[in-house]
C-alpha cells in the first residue's frame, strides 16, 4: 500500500476501499495491513461511524519511506542484485510448497516483487545468467534449480556472491533442497558442512529496538530517516524469519552503520554506532 501512494499529498485522507478495490484485496486481509502500517506509524486511520473500510493519510514518516521505495524502485542495480540474492534464496529454501525449486514457481512468488514491482522476465533471466556464470546455480531439467556449494555458503554465510563464486569453481556437488532445513548436515558426494546458518541474530534485534527508539533524535533528512527506518525494520525480523538471512541482515546493518556515521556529530548518533559495531561483532562472530 506504501508502494502504490507515494505521490499522495501529507494530511491528506484518501479512502483505503479505493486500493482495495485496485488490487482486489479481501477485507480482512486489508484490515491486517491497515493494523500493520498504523502500528508502525507509517498511516494514520480515521473509522467511519457507518462502517466500512477508512480514510487514511501517510505520516511524515510513511510519506518518506514510500518516496525513498520510488527511488529503490528505479534503481537498476539495486533490482539486479535483489533478483540474484531472491533467486538464489529461493532455491536454498526449496521453492514453492517444498517443492523442488523451479524457475517458474520463483516468477509467481512475492521473492520477485521489489518494493511493489514485479521483476521483468528479462530481469530474472540476465540473473539467473550471472549466478550460472559465477558458478553458484546449476540449471536442471524442467527449469528447476540447483545450489553450488558456493552458492550454499553465499546464503548462509553472510558473504557477496562475487567472494563465493571463486570458492565454488573447483567443487562440483550440488544441492537439491526440498523443503526448510534447519540444524542439519547437508552433505554432497565429498563434503559435509555443519548448517547453523553464520549468524545469532539476538544482538541485532536488541540494537534495532535501541535505534527505533533513538535514532529521531539523530537529525536525519526525511529520506534517511525513512531508509534507516526501513533497513531497522529488517533486523526487528531477524528472529522471526526462518531460516535466518545472514547476508540479508548483514547488508541492513551496515547501511544502517554508513547512515549514522553521515549523520550530524551527537553523543546519541555516537551511542548507537557503538551499539552497532557491538551487535555486528557478535551476530557474525561465528
Amino acid at each position: 500500500m506504501l508502494d502504490g501512494t507515494a505521490a499522495s499529498p501529507l494530511n491528506t485522507y484518501m479512502p483505503s476501499s479505493d486500493f482495495c478495490e485496485l488490487e482486489q484485496i479481501p477485507r480482512p486481509l486489508m484490515d491486517e495491513i491497515l493494523g500493520v502500517l498504523g502500528g508502525a506509524g507509517d498511516i494514520e486511520v480515521a473509522r467511519r461511524t457507518g462502517g466500512g473500510l477508512p480514510l487514511v493519510r501517510f505520516t511524515a514518516q510513511g510519506l518518506g519511506k514510500a518516496r525513498y521505495h520510488d527511488i529503490l524502485r528505479s534503481d537498476r542495480v539495486a533490482r539486479a542484485l535483489h533478483a540474484r540474492e531472491e533467486i538464489l534464496d529461493w532455491a536454498f529454501k526449496g521453492g514453492d510448497a517444498g517443492n523442488s525449486p523451479s524457475v517458474q514457481g520463483f516468477r509467481l512468488s512475492d521473492a520477485s516483487f521489489y518494493y511493489g514491482d514485479a521483476l521483468s522476465v528479462q530481469e530474472i533471466e540476465f540473473a539467473l545468467e550471472c549466478l550460472e556464470s559465477k558458478g553458484l546455480v546449476k540449471p536442471g531439467w524442467n527449469e528447476r534449480l540447483s545450489l553450488t556449494p558456493g552458492g550454499f555458503d553465499c546464503v548462509i554465510g553472510g558473504g557477496n556472491m562475487a567472494q563465493n563464486a571463486d570458492r565454488s569453481r573447483d567443487r562440483g556437488d550440488s544441492y537439491n533442497f526440498h523443503g526448510p532445513v534447519h540444524g542439519a548436515q547437508i552433505g554432497g558426494m565429498n563434503n559435509t558442512q555443519t548448517n547453523n546458518f553464520g549468524v545469532e541474530p539476538e544482538a541485532l534485534v536488541t540494537w534495532a529496538q535501541q535505534l527505533r527508539q533513538l535514532s529521531p533524535q539523530v537529525g536525519l533528512d526525511e529520506i534517511l530517516e525513512a531508509e534507516l527506518v526501513s533497513e531497522v525494520e529488517i533486523l526487528e525480523s531477524a528472529n522471526s524469519v526462518s531460516p535466518p538471512q545472514p547476508s540479508r541482515l548483514r547488508r541492513a546493518g551496515n547501511r544502517i552503520m554508513e547512515i549514522l556515521q553521515s549523520s550530524p556529530d551527537s553523543p546519541i548518533g555516537q551511542l548507537l554506532i557503538t551499539g552497532g559495531t557491538a551487535a555486528i561483532s557478535a551476530a557474525f562472530a561465528g
